[in-house]
């Protein structure tokens, strides 16, 4: 009798306590899973991978004259295609290049830490390729007046290095 007493508290034991372990170690692995980051990171070749905003850049600055063949887009976080997608941008611009990126996306100067600390957020997700060296002195950084008043909206970094005739942009949606 003794011996069916004991099962009998280690069948209570288990589900006292068992049942309730597997159910939090299964939802834990759930929830881990879904908050997963499916990104599929890399260069977005075809145009209507973009997010709409960054085609419409590009539609801007061709428009104004400017030369887009160099036009290439990262994408760093979401799916392709879509407006809530954070990318980089890069392009080689001349000085007509340049004047369309910031009139389009009314770009304001900001201190050079502010615009390096972006470097931090996009090389870790593709290279270094994608945002200026923190290193260059001939880099003037600029964010867009929406992201500076806080707003929802399309907000934009972007990065001009007029040594090497380069413009980057960095793309996000802000709701």
């Amino acid at each position: 009798m003794a011996t069916s007493r004991h099962y009998a508290i280690l069948i209570l034991l288990a589900v006292v306590v068992g049942v309730p372990a597997c159910i939090w170690i299964g939802v834990s692995l759930l929830g881990a899973y879904s908050w997963h980051d499916r990104t599929p990171r890399g260069p977005l070749v075809a145009q209507a991978d973009w997010p709409e905003p960054i085609r419409e850049l590009r539609a801007s600055m061709s428009d104004a004259g400017a030369d887009t063949g160099s036009f290439s887009v990262y994408l760093l976080h979401g799916q392709p295609g879509q407006i809530l997608s954070t990318v980089a941008c890069r392009v080689d611009v001349d000085p007509t290049g340049w004047d369309a990126i910031r009139n389009k996306l009314d770009l304001q100067p900001i201190p050079d830490a502010d615009g390096q600390s972006i470097y931090n957020a996009i090389v870790p997700l593709s290279d270094s390729t994608w945002w200026p060296p923190r290193s260059s002195t001939s880099v003037k950084y600029f964010a867009s007046a929406r992201l500076l008043a806080g707003d929802e909206a399309d907000l934009y970094y972007a990065a001009h290095d007029a040594e090497s005739s380069r413009a980057f942009i960095h793309y996000h949606f802000n709701f």
